[in-house]
């Protein structure tokens, strides 16, 4: 309240109620009503072209007082009162609207930028939706590429390799086919890019034999028949045929490479050009530390090498197996097994000798293999090619490696069932021992 304004409506003298040195001003109304806009200027969250009624009423309350109650200031003070309110109403709208213009360009500011990162995540959805579907049509396109593998296997040019096995077969047309294979798929080699070596034999078997020959002026394998019009010439033919099949399919650093087959109908005659390897087989590289001849002592083969050996050997079984469809070697030992001797500690096996493998298709034919190295199934008629074989005749190359024991030769089937559940003989300086026993 102002004591001045409250004596001036009860029509008293101010000064005659409160002394003569009481001092009247129009202060305490002025304050009142600057506070107050200020205040709901400052405190209320309302636009501020909803304060301008206030605002006004404002103004007008004091310019009421000063005309109707009656100003305790001369006339020309209270007019400049007014002056000064007026201007303290408008800088309060003003900075209301500053204000208000400054909160929006804020949420605006916000909104863009909230605005700009639904469009980036959206952006980056599609990139990876397109992505995923990229991997599935990928995906689709390898399931069609191994279906069409394994149909190409067991169709078309897999029934000309099936057909080799049966019974009244004419070997000469059934070769004139695999020719056609052979140019259609550019591993058939004619008999003038090839020049055999006919003094320099490699190796000889129930197969045949294995001498070496120039191909693109490279040394090279040549493994053929021992004569091509022999009966047993002719037996051995749908085996190389057999290798030659499995041989189209094997790109691996652990698996002899295969460059090609020449192939004579007319003479039933059919011989696979192979790379050489040059090393030992490790049933030499085993006994021998080096795979040379006896004679002069040598160190033993140092474990880190046996290791590389197994490494490697699981690494080619590991290709072959997850091919599609899958391959079985079907005749793992240590003789199929070339050992490439570049240091004292660098080794690198190769896997040899596929005439025993198979493609597991429809009709797939059941697996032979060594006695000493084969899995006890397989002395089971009617059973049918696994790779789980493999496996175990890997199991049993492993134990060779690690203790020099070969597997000992099983002559029935209940032997090799017995001798398969037993533990292996380790050696008592074996380091492989400690890890490989509990196995």
């Amino acid at each position: 309240s102002s004591p001045p304004k409250v004596s001036n409506l009860q029509g008293t003298d101010f000064r005659e109620t409160h002394g003569p040195l009481a001092y009247a001003s129009d202060s305490g109304v002025l304050l009142t009503i600057d506070g107050t806009i200020t205040a709901v200027h400052l405190g209320l969250p309302v636009r501020w072209c909803f304060m301008f009624p206030l605002e006004v009423v404002g103004v007008l309350l004091y310019a009421l007082i000063i005309l109707w109650v009656g100003s305790s200031e001369p006339m020309v003070g209270a007019c400049i009162n007014l002056v000064f309110l007026t201007g303290l109403v408008v800088a309060s709208a003003v900075g209301k609207r500053v204000a208000e213009i400054d909160e929006r360009r804020s949420f605006r500011d916000i909104i863009a930028e909230k605005s700009l990162r639904c469009q980036a995540e959206f952006e980056l959805s599609n990139v990876q939706t397109r992505q995923d579907v990229g991997h599935q049509e990928e995906n689709s396109h390898q399931g069609a590429h191994q279906s069409a593998a394994a149909e190409t296997m067991t169709t078309g040019s897999g029934l000309v390799f099936n057909r080799m096995h049966g019974d009244n077969v004419d070997l000469g047309a059934m070769l004139v086919k695999v020719t056609e294979v052979g140019r259609a798929e550019h591993w058939c080699i004619t008999d003038s890019e090839v020049k055999i070596l006919d003094q320099d034999p490699v190796g000889a078997g129930h197969f045949g034999h294995v001498v070496k020959g120039i191909f693109c002026n490279m040394i090279v394998a040549i493994k053929m028949p021992n004569s091509s019009m022999s009966e047993d010439a002719i037996r051995m033919v749908p085996c190389l045929v057999n290798e030659l099949r499995i041989f189209r399919y094997l790109r691996h650093p652990n698996i002899v490479a295969f460059h090609g087959a020449t192939i004579s109908p007319s003479l039933h005659n059919i011989a696979l050009v192979l790379e050489l390897v040059r090393g030992v087989t490790l049933k030499d590289f085993l006994k021998n530390g080096d795979g040379q001849q006896d004679g002069e002592d040598r160190a033993p083969v140092g474990d880190l090498v046996r290791y590389q050996i197994m490494i490697g050997v699981c690494r080619a079984l590991y290709y072959m197996h997850t091919r599609h469809p899958h391959l079985v070697h079907g005749d793992i030992k240590s003789t199929n097994i070339m050992v490439e001797i570049f240091s004292e500690s660098l080794v690198n096996p190769k896997l040899l000798d596929f005439g025993l493998s198979r493609v597991l298709t429809r009709g797939a034919r059941r697996l032979g293999g060594s006695a000493a190295w084969a899995a006890p199934e397989l002395f089971q008629k009617d059973t049918q090619p696994k790779c789980s074989a493999d496996i175990f005749s890997f199991g049993r190359l492993l134990t060779f490696i690690a203790t020099g024991i070969p597997p000992q030769m099983r002559t029935s089937r209940q032997g090799a069932t017995g001798r398969a559940r037993s533990s292996p003989k380790w050696p008592s300086e074996c380091v492989f021992k400690p890890l490989c026993k509990p196995l």
